[in-house]
């Protein structure tokens, strides 16, 4: 295989010995070629880190939206010893691959040095995968 910095800083070089070896090649049509790949790399590369900040974004949007939801559970009556509730709720995460996909990312849940777990435990949810229901 050809070392494509040989190529570029020593052509002729290269060009002499692929001749020896019965193959032809084209200076310009190289050069041309090798600076489209260097425009298609840089345009890969660009894209990759919008796809990761996007990426990003949207995970920490999610995982934004968990903590919210446990507070929109404590706020909404579930827990509430003196009308006669039970100490604990249960908070549901419907599909098995969201909740392996908050539990992997929990440290991005972080609030200070709180995780959502030890958040939601203090409130007194308790969050489950919908496996765990019981009808």
């Amino acid at each position: 295989m050809l070392d494509i910095k040989k190529l570029r800083d020593n052509f002729e070089e290269v060009k002499v010995a692929l001749k020896k070896r019965g193959f032809d090649i084209d200076q310009e049509k190289f050069q041309s070629l090798d600076k489209k790949r260097k425009v298609l790399q840089v345009d890969v590369e660009n894209l990759q880190a919008e796809k990761n900040k996007l990426s990003s974004e949207l995970k920490n949007d999610f995982l934004s939206d968990v903590r919210k939801r446990v507070n929109e559970v404590t706020k909404e009556g579930y827990i509430d010893p003196k009308n006669n509730t039970i100490d604990y709720a249960l908070l549901f995460v419907p599909v098995e691959g969201i909740f392996q996909f908050i539990v992997e990312n929990e440290l991005q849940l972080t609030n200070g040095k709180i995780d959502i777990y030890s958040e939601a435990i203090e409130k007194n949810i308790i969050m489950v995968q919908i496996t765990l229901r019981v009808e």
